[in-house]
This record gives C-alpha cells, structure tokens and sequence, in this order.
C-alpha cells in the first residue's frame, strides 16, 4: 500500500544523515487526501525552495527551527534542524502537532490539498487533535479507520516510533538563509520599532525581526511601493503608523507581514498589505475607517464603520518596474 506522508524529526548534529534522534511523522493512505501538483509551486518564493518535481523546502514561519519538506508526488515531510546547524543544538518553541496542523492548514490555503478549511480542521481535529504528541511516532491513517477504526490497531494515533528518512540531499534544498533579504533595497539596519515622530522606511525584499511596535505618530513609508516587501516577525507587534505613501493600493499588492508568536495584533494606523497570523488575534478598525488588503488570523475583531478594498498578495515584478 502506498501512502502520502509528512513527517518532523529532530536532528542533533552536523551531518543530516544517521543523526536523528527523535522524529514523528503522518502518513496517509494514496487517493485519501486530493492532491493538485500543479500548485505546487503556488507559493511565496521568496523563502520557499521549490520545484514541481520535488516539491517544497522551507523553514516554517511558525517556527523557524523547523525545516518543512513538502513532496506532494511522493510524500509530504517536514524536519527540524538546529538553528544555528553549526551548533548541533535544536531550540524549537512549538510542538511537532502545532507545526503538522498549522503547515497542514498552509497547504490548503495554498491550494495544494484540495480541501475546505473546515472539512481540514475537522480532519486534523480527528486524526491529530492538540492532545496528542507525535514525537517518536508514526501516524498513518487509512480510509477503513473513518468508519472501522478496530482494523487500524497501530494506525492512527496509536503508531510507533519513528526513523529519520531526510537525506543530505534533501536537506540540500533548503534555502541557504531562513529569509532571503534584498541587501540592495534594504536598510543594513532596518529598526524595528519608531518614536512617535520617526518614520521606518522599509525597501523592497524580506526581513526577520522580534517585536514591532510603531507608536502613534510615527510613519511608514515604503520605497519600493508594489514591490514584495514581507516582514517576518516572532514577537509583539503594535502598528499605529501613518503610511506616507499616497497609493495605498499600490502599496497592498506589495506588502505582507507574516506573525508566528501568539499574541494580538493591534492596527490602530494606516494599513495596506496582507498579515498572515494565523496565532493570533487580530483587531483592526478601532481607529482608521479605511483598509486596504486581505488578513489571516486565528480572531479578527473589526471596528464599526470599517471599510476593506479585498486586494491580494500580488507584488509588481522587478521587470515591470520603471
């Protein structure tokens, strides 16, 4: 029987191969889950490693020190490693079933697993619901556990241990940084966080940063509007900018932030971009009656009177700017 499968393990040296020292992995049984290879590729770029024939490679944005492997022709992998590699030393902040779910959840957004959010909400509920932990365990699940789950012994949550499968090979098309960053439209030192009166000016490209917090008074301005500009971020964030630009529209196509920690999101300013949160709780519109973008988070709570022109994540090319 062939299966469709993603795993998580540990890794505890240099080396990717014979060094894994704890893993977990899901599998599922081939023709139960609606695979559409031709979105593999549907994805952000700019930190994601990706082919048709291989699939994806890429750190988790929930967690950084996970490493995701998703091969959608043969299986579906995701791997922690150690961050810093030289090291040796694996510091991650989240379980392997949070990082299952929340990159399960990814991969229907992103049109991969052709499925329904609630209908895979429901499934993960079932098959890996919070309570379990996967480390050092196999789950594969069949579509006879659906109805008859007393022929699955050893299946479901009941698998057992699990072997590190990732290759150096494999391991090879990771991204050779966690975010790729535009040096020559970025600001070597890049803030994050302005006084009231300071104005962040943010070029083209992608960075990583811990807490944001751009009090009132303070103001944005984007360099390179419609250019992908992403800002990753794993810790508080407050957002009660002007942004200076006079097309925030422009601006939207352009903009994204992406929040891991758990927390709440406050946008008390100007907004224009997408926010990807999906730990979080969002609110928005308390303040400024206008936004400008699409938004993905765990609660959003809207102020009365909020207008949101719908505009998608669709950065201009370098090619097509003047």
């Amino acid at each position: 029987m062939k299966v469709m499968s993603f795993c998580v393990a540990i890794l505890a040296a240099l080396a990717w191969s014979n060094i894994f020292t704890l893993s977990g992995s899901l599998s599922f049984e081939k023709g139960y889950l609606n695979i559409d290879t031709t979105k593999t590729c549907n994805v952000d770029t700019t930190y994601i490693n990706c082919s048709l024939e291989n699939g994806l490679a890429y750190y988790s944005t929930l967690d950084t020190a996970i490493a995701v492997f998703f091969q959608p022709r043969y299986s579906i992998g995701a791997v922690v490693v150690p961050s810093p590699i030289t090291t040796g030393v694996v510091n991650y902040s989240h379980t392997f079933t949070q990082v299952m779910r929340y990159e399960f959840m990814n991969w229907v957004d992103w049109g991969i697993i052709v499925m329904d959010r609630d209908s895979a909400q429901r499934l993960l509920d079932r098959i890996l619901p919070d309570s379990i932990s996967i480390e050092s365990r196999v789950i594969n699940h069949k579509k006879v556990c659906d109805v008859d789950p007393s022929q699955c012994v050893g299946w479901g949550a009941y698998g057992g241990g699990a072997e590190g499968v990732i290759s150096d090979e494999q391991a090879a098309r990771l991204p050779t940084k966690k975010f790729q960053i535009d040096e020559a439209s970025v600001p070597s030192e890049t803030p994050k966080s302005e006084q009231p009166g300071g104005t962040l000016k943010l070029g083209a490209g992608t960075i990583h940063v811990g807490n944001i917090s751009l009090e009132s008074g303070s103001k944005v301005e984007f360099l390179n509007p419609g250019r992908e500009t992403v800002i990753i971020a794993d810790g508080s964030l407050n957002w009660s900018a002007q942004i200076v630009n006079s097309d925030l529209q422009t601006v939207a196509k352009g903009f994204k932030l992406i929040e891991y920690a758990p927390g709440y999101i406050h946008i008390e300013g100007d907004w224009a971009g997408t926010i990807h949160a999906r730990w979080c709780e969002l609110t928005l519109g308390q303040v400024k009656k206008t936004a400008y973008g699409s938004f993905v988070a765990k609660k959003v709570y809207l102020g009365n009177g909020l207008t949101i022109y719908r505009i998608h994540f669709c950065p201009i090319p370098l090619t097509d700017m003047v």
